[in-house]
């Protein structure tokens, strides 16, 4: 497919602003929040290496990315009664030189996440039940540097570059604290472009006011990748802790 990623989520929550001023009433209606967070990212990015002169070998490699580079993160979301949608667009910049089975690997990604989904109200009591229903689009771009022997070959650059849409199925769970304090729950799964991913979250927000909101979490992401070229079995994780600012309206 050709979606453009780069900037893209943040064009989708530009064009919801835009809609919003550009209809007063029909924005009074709802509840909005924006808010741009920071995911405290860690990484593994586990893959086979198909042999350089035999096709058949494979070189199995685990842990190739744990470095932090950029990263940048902001979710929208809109809630009328028991229907709602949510917005969320993730760019990670993550790097790595490792070592592996005597090889030397310089690893460089660059991954744009966006996931949008409607949702609706199931249960609503001293706690909300929300069914989430929507999809999750990937984009990685990806380039292995190995210097070594055997399979994999003296020396090989490997890049891969994917745009990938999973359907996505989840429910989250909101639950006031106190008067000030809030806790949300999700879980989701997706398939469809990839293998299968899931994703799983979890998230307290400290009121302040009607207007803003602490937040401090923790999500844990699984993508699993049909073989892709010279790589088989790519398997991603990424997890970390989240901090961020609520702005309500």
């Amino acid at each position: 497919m050709t979606v453009i990623f780069r900037n893209y989520g943040l064009q989708v929550i530009a064009v919801c602003l835009t809609s919003l001023s550009a209809a007063p009433a029909w924005s009074d209606d709802w509840e909005w929040s924006l808010t741009p967070y920071v995911w405290g990212i860690s990484s593994d990015l586990d893959v086979a290496v198909v042999g350089d002169t035999d096709p058949t070998q494979e070189t199995q490699l685990s842990d190739l990315i744990d470095k932090f580079d950029f990263g940048f993160q902001g979710h929208l979301e809109g809630r009328k009664d028991r229907f709602g949608f949510m917005v969320d667009y993730t760019n990670l910049q993550l790097s790595d030189r490792v070592t592996r089975r005597n090889l030397e690997i310089d690893s460089d990604s660059n991954i744009n996440l966006l996931e949008a989904a409607g949702i609706y109200a199931l249960f609503e009591g001293e706690g909300r039940t929300e069914l989430m229903v929507g999809f999750r689009a990937l984009k990685v771009e990806l380039e292995l540097e190995i210097d070594g022997l055997g399979a994999v070959g003296a020396r090989r650059v490997i890049t891969e570059d994917d745009s990938l849409v999973d359907a996505m199925l989840g429910i989250r769970y909101i639950r006031p604290l106190s008067e000030k304090w809030s806790l949300a729950v999700r879980g989701d799964i997706a398939s469809g472009g990839t293998e299968f991913s899931w994703n799983v979250s979890a998230v307290v927000a400290r009121r302040f006011g009607e207007r803003s909101s602490f937040i401090l979490g923790y999500r844990y992401l699984h993508v699993g990748f049909d073989d892709e070229g010279d790589l088989a079995d790519p398997d991603l994780a990424i997890y970390g802790p989240q901090i961020g600012y609520m702005f309500h309206f």
